[in-house]
């Protein structure tokens, strides 16, 4: 273990006695596949999923980000590899263009995208990778692109969660984002001690397909890495990727929800085992399959591929595969189950909002992404595409970047009185204040 990360840990502890404010509540048993958040505060009032009831960086250090470079003391790289519990407030808005990923290794931070004035913020040219817990992270716009500058072409996510050896990963919350042009996944997790990890409201689309990736053919939505336990992917949009939308791996439990998948080439959602991790669990509800103009002839909303573990289990209820079969594998007698009602699956979380498919698509197509109410050209084409049955799978974002304005805006931003003092409510002023920002974009 690193003095930087023991550091980080004291601190957060200090934080926790001192303030009585964040509260990590990691689950021990990762065979446990139920949540109920009723009762809980939530980390923000409406989110569904697993670790929702993370304080991430309530009652933390308030950390402005005033300016658009890629490193240096003002920029997001500053604010976000600080080793105290934090919260991190944009007072300019406009494109950051990233030299390399962005490694938040530190634990309790609040990243309120919704805070920056318009037209918000995006980061090209490399991601950021959450190697820590209690994490909430929301309305950022990812379009990494495959521009010769930037990091290796394998390490090229827009959103990535891993563990490591000196540390477990938990309690990551995912939401309102919008992830675009990576040439590796737009989103992933990967490790042996990841949980509770939710992605939620977010758009993931056309990530690159035949570009710089080593490996070839690359266009891939999210990949939920082998040994996850208690991972939400609820109410997103992928569009125009090839595979992944999601792939769940092996020792696995998720739960797949309200999502919308358009134009996918080879695959959906789909669940395979190649490093033989293990079984899992999957519960595959309220989904809409549209097909698209690159997607086979054949293809179901979900697969079950032949390097499955043969004792992985998924459930499904009120999917609606567009016309097409609902799923294909030749496992299907032995690991698939039709359910009647949502307290029959094994994994699944109270409050979840269980729409019927079509209510999913028309919700989904209004709420998911970056600042859905102040959205950018790119995911407004995106939505677009959905809506008229068009676009296609890209190779390259050399074509688009010319819709990315590089225009800088600036607001100062004036805090509430006693920002960390908790209201009525059980949230600070601070967070409070945050939801009117959040309800002017959402």
């Amino acid at each position: 273990m690193s003095v930087y990360y023991k550091a980080g840990i004291l601190l957060a502890i200090v934080s926790l006695l001192v303030t009585g404010c964040n509260n990590s509540k990691m689950r021990p048993g990762l065979s446990d596949t139920v949540r109920d958040y009723s009762n809980s505060l939530l980390v923000v009032p409406d989110i569904e999923g697993f670790g929702i009831d993370t304080a991430a960086g309530r009652c933390g250090k308030i950390v402005h980000v005033t300016n658009l470079d890629a490193k240096g003391e003002g920029s997001l790289r500053w604010a976000l590899e600080m080793t105290v519990p934090r919260v991190v407030l944009f007072e300019v808005g406009g494109v950051i263009d990233l030299e390399g990923a962005i490694l938040v290794s530190h634990p309790f931070v609040t990243v309120a995208g919704e805070s920056a004035p318009s037209p918000g913020i995006t980061l090209v040219g490399a991601g950021i990778i959450f190697n820590t817990h209690d994490v909430l992270l929301r309305h950022l716009r990812f379009r990494i692109g495959d521009r010769p500058k930037g990091p290796a072409p394998e390490a090229r996510d827009g959103i990535s969660i891993v563990d490591g050896a000196a540390s477990k990963t938990f309690n990551v919350v995912i939401d309102h984002c919008s992830i675009a042009w990576a040439v590796d996944e737009g989103m992933s997790s990967w490790g042996n001690t990841i949980s509770d990890i939710t992605f939620s409201r977010c758009i993931v689309a056309e990530n690159l397909s035949h570009s710089i990736h080593p490996k070839g053919e690359h266009s891939k939505g999210l990949l939920v890495g082998d040994n996850a336990r208690r991972v939400a992917i609820i109410g997103n949009l992928f569009a125009h990727n090839m595979n992944r939308n999601p792939l769940i791996k092996g020792n696995v439990s998720a739960l797949i929800a309200n999502n919308v998948i358009y134009n996918p080439g080879t695959a959906a959602i789909h669940f395979g085992d190649a490093e033989n991790s293990g079984p899992s669990l999957g519960v595959v509800v309220g989904n809409t399959l549209l097909p698209g103009p690159d997607t086979r002839r054949l293809l179901p909303l979900v697969r079950l591929q032949q390097d499955m573990n043969l004792q992985t289990r998924v459930y499904a209820l009120n999917n609606d595969a567009g016309g097409r079969v609902l799923m294909r594998s030749l496992w299907a007698r032995r690991s698939w189950k039709q359910v009647d009602t949502y307290d029959a699956v094994p994994v699944r979380v109270r409050p979840l909002s269980l729409r019927s498919p079509e209510e999913a698509l028309v919700w989904v197509l209004h709420n998911a992404g970056a600042r859905p109410r102040d959205r950018d050209a790119v995911d407004l084409r995106i939505i677009e595409t959905v809506r008229q049955g068009t676009g296609a799978l890209i190779d390259t974002a050399a074509q688009l970047e010319d819709m990315l304005s590089l225009e800088l805006t600036s607001r100062a931003l004036t805090l509430p009185d006693a920002p960390g003092e908790i209201a009525e409510n059980g949230y600070t002023h601070l967070e409070n204040w945050l939801r009117t920002f959040a309800a002017s974009v959402e």
